[in-house]
C-alpha cells in the first residue's frame, strides 16, 4: 500500500440554468440569416461537414421560401 493518502472522491453537479416551468432565454443564441450557411454535397466526408453541427440551418427566409443554396432542391 502507498504511504501517501488518497485524496478523497469529489462529484461536482453543476445547476441548471433552468428548471421546468421557467421561461427559456434565446437571447445569446446567434441565428445565421436564411441561405448563408452552406449546403454539402451528398457524398460529402462527414468530417468535412463538422461545421454544420454547430450551427443553426436555415433553409426558409421570413416568407417561406427556399434561399441560398437548398433554393429549388427542396419539395413540399
Amino acid at each position: 500500500m502507498d504511504d501517501k493518502q488518497a485524496s478523497p472522491l469529489s462529484l461536482r453537479v453543476p445547476e441548471p440554468e433552468l428548471r421546468p416551468g421557467d421561461t427559456p432565454d434565446f437571447s445569446g443564441v446567434s441565428v445565421p440569416r436564411a441561405g448563408t450557411v452552406r449546403r454539402p454535397d451528398v457524398d460529402e466526408d462527414p468530417e468535412t461537414m463538422r461545421d454544420l453541427a454547430f450551427t443553426i440551418v436555415r433553409v426558409l427566409n421570413r416568407d417561406g421560401e427556399a434561399v441560398g443554396p437548398w433554393a429549388g432542391s427542396l419539395t413540399d
